[in-house]
């Protein structure tokens, strides 16, 4: 037996940095606006561009608005966890242009909705009689 085959197993994938996060500024009517939790400004819209796979300060502010609204939950405003966990999923894809950065987007935002629907169904607001009313379950 080698030393090699005692060291315990490792993985082969790279470790992947803290994805970038965001915090809610404040929200004035219905526009929220976001602040970096900790970084520089400069470095914070630096790492949302490269999660995001973009040079687009626009693609980036409205990446964050598409997230912000597919983050709330019915009856509540817009949650920095639901966001930040959405922004990781799309790091996770590491998009590298806003074509891919879309998609990733999409599938983040489809994530959201589809959990909010899942909590909705099973917290007594839908039972299997009120699925279609939901547009849930129609053919």
């Amino acid at each position: 037996m080698t030393s090699s085959e005692n060291l315990p197993a490792t993985s082969r994938r790279p470790r992947r940095s803290t994805p970038v996060s965001i915090r809610i500024k404040s929200i004035q009517g219905n526009v929220v606006s976001f602040a970096s939790p900790g970084p520089a400004h400069k470095v914070w819209r630096k790492r949302l561009k490269d999660a995001l796979g973009t040079v687009s300060d626009a693609f980036v502010d409205m990446a964050l608005q598409q997230l912000e609204r597919a983050a709330q939950l019915s009856g509540e405003g817009p949650s920095n966890v639901s966001i930040n966990g959405a922004l990781a999923i799309i790091a996770a894809l590491a998009p590298e242009n806003e074509a891919e950065a879309a998609l990733a987007l999409q599938a983040a935002c489809t994530h959201m909705v589809a959990m909010v629907a899942m909590a909705r169904i099973g917290s007594g607001y839908g039972s299997a009689r009120r699925l279609p009313g939901m547009g849930i379950g129609k053919r």
